[in-house]
């Protein structure tokens, strides 16, 4: 999930628990808005 300088979400993609961030990373990144920082973190349920 993409979210905002507020924390909300501007974009996100509904995976299987099977794949791999590094494959999803990607896609995402090119969905977003031009910007100078992306910080980022990943966490499990």
């Amino acid at each position: 999930m993409a979210v905002d300088a507020c924390g909300l979400p501007i974009h996100f993609s509904v995976t299987g628990g099977e794949v791999h961030d590094c494959k999803e990373a990607p896609k995402l990144v090119a969905e977003l808005p031009k910007g100078d920082y992306i910080v980022a973190d990943r966490g499990y349920d």
